[in-house]
């Protein structure tokens, strides 16, 4: 039998020395969601035995450091400063491309928690429900929709957002304003 409330695309986790905490493995698993650490190859091996030791529903995989060699660091600096987390972010989408996923959660690893906001309350959440419903609100085109008009230079694009309550009629439509 198939779980509805598991999410349906692959989950990320992007870390660097973090393997005596690994805080947002330990929240995901506390909901039960399988998901992927991507670590630097020195690391592999105390991050597989930390996730071994805490019993967490990850898969260590090791990140290809040709996406840190060719990651537009987008300055002059050059190689004088780290890259961050973007080629681990890179490389978990290529690998999400490579499974054959449509779409991917990329997350930091300082996540203690996941919470809901609900009529003013900060809900925990601790089950996948949470990411499940996000991904079917966000796969329904009438939902979300980016509009943008470029020839007007000064114009931000306008970025709509649905929100479908059946039990609520106060907000039917949020319309924030992003600029481009």
């Amino acid at each position: 039998m198939r779980d509805d409330t598991q999410p349906k695309h692959p989950m990320y986790v992007v870390s660097k020395g973090r393997s005596k905490y690994m805080q947002t493995s330990r929240a995901l698993t506390t909901m039960g969601i399988r998901h992927f650490i991507v670590v630097e190859p020195q690391e592999v091996d105390a991050y597989r035995s930390a996730v071994a030791c805490l019993g967490l529903t990850a898969d260590v995989i090791e990140l290809d450091l040709g996406c840190k060699a060719t990651y537009e660091l987008c300055d002059d600096l050059g190689n004088t400063r780290g890259t961050g987390p973007g080629p681990a972010r890179n490389f978990a989408w290529q690998h999400s491309i490579n499974s054959g996923a449509r779409s991917h959660w990329v997350m930091d690893d300082n996540i203690s928690a996941f919470y809901r906001l609900h009529e003013n309350r900060k809900i925990k959440c601790v089950n996948p429900a949470l990411f499940r419903a996000m991904e079917d609100f966000a796969a329904n085109p009438q939902h979300t929709r980016v509009d943008s008009d470029f020839s007007e230079s000064s114009r931000p694009a306008t970025f709509w957002l649905s929100r479908v309550n059946k039990h609520s009629e106060r907000i039917r439509r949020m319309r924030h304003l992003c600029q481009v």
